[in-house]
């Protein structure tokens, strides 16, 4: 054989593997020991005692968890209900409690403070003639929880009187046809209107009113007292000396006042100024005795209320909102 021959040729030993072959090989046992390992411990784990038990007993202890928030969650709402429940017996109980404490009260002091006799004062002027009708301007006395106008009031003129009108009555005072005027010397009586509108158009000594439903009554300076009885969803308004409401519930007042209104067994007053505009308003304040400077409108005093003394605090009035005191005008 030739050089070249022998040194192109590779000598292979026999039953020896390539160094390839035995690196795929060595590749192939590891893999194998890792398979074997991961496989034992496997077992190992399946094999140890109480894993499942374990494993329950977390499983258990998310469940009891659960329950017990949620039934946590039921009593504190549960709570939060009674609470509720629990507060607004309290405020009705207080109510209740306030109510039957005033009435009480009020009942205890008429048995043992019985209030002295009010009086509505007017100097007596001396003529040498007196009519009959002029009785009504003398000074009378109001007994404060009587409840009954003064007999002394209750003598009026057929000329000045009104009664048992309705269904939209438009009413003047002096009526049509009578020359007469009214005067400081005699009394306006009006009873048993509803629905009606009256305009009392000349200075009076006192008025009355009695038994009035829906009705609305613009009234001219009165020289003496203005006694509203048992009136009910009306408007009035009026300029006096003195004024006494009793058992009137529901109206509108717009008051010119040289003292202070008096209230008694009455709710859902609502006062304001006098809204009643005219030529001679002026001098007829004068010929009433009343000042245009001096007006009292809104220190009403409550005689059913505890705090009567107080001009504030009543539930029984209020002052009637300013956007309102127009609506108080008279529809000429």
């Amino acid at each position: 054989m030739s050089t070249s021959d022998q040194g192109d040729s590779v000598s292979v030993i026999p039953g020896t593997k390539s160094a390839r072959e035995a690196l795929f090989d060595r590749l192939a046992e590891r893999h194998a020991q890792v398979k074997a390992a991961q496989l034992s411990r496997r077992n190992h784990v399946q094999m140890q005692p109480g894993t499942e038990a374990c494993e329950a007993s977390k499983l258990t202890k998310q469940n009891d968890f659960l329950s017990n928030f949620l039934q946590t969650k039921t009593d504190i709402l549960a709570d939060l209900d009674r609470a509720a429940d629990q507060t607004r017996t309290d405020s009705l109980s207080t109510s209740d409690l306030t109510k039957n404490l005033q009435t009480q009260f009020q009942s205890k002091r008429e048995e043992l403070l019985p209030t002295r006799k009010f009086k509505f004062t007017r100097n007596r002027v001396q003529k040498t003639t007196t009519p009959a009708v002029s009785e009504v301007t003398s000074t009378s006395e109001i007994t404060e929880h009587s409840g009954h106008i003064p007999s002394s009031l209750t003598k009026f003129d057929e000329r000045f009187s009104l009664t048992n009108f309705e269904h939209d009555c438009q009413l003047v005072i002096p009526k049509p046809g009578c020359t007469d005027s009214i005067g400081v010397e005699n009394s306006v009586y009006l009873a048993q209107l509803n629905r009606c509108t009256v305009h009392v158009r000349d200075v009076c000594g006192n008025l009355i009113a009695r038994g009035l439903q829906n009705c609305r009554v613009y009234i001219y300076p009165v020289a003496g007292s203005v006694w509203l009885e048992n009136c009910h969803q009306c408007d009035f308004v009026l300029a006096s000396r003195q004024l006494r409401i009793h058992r009137t519930t529901d109206c509108r007042l717009g008051l010119h006042m040289a003292s202070r209104p008096i209230i008694e067994n009455s709710t859902g007053l609502q006062v304001a100024p006098y809204r009643l505009q005219y030529a001679a308003l002026q001098s007829d304040l004068t010929r009433a005795g009343l000042s245009a400077e001096v007006n009292l409108w809104r220190e009403v005093e409550d005689f059913s209320h505890p705090n009567k003394r107080l001009t504030t605090g009543s539930p029984n009035w209020s002052i009637l909102p300013e956007t309102e005191w127009n609506s108080l005008k008279a529809n000429e």
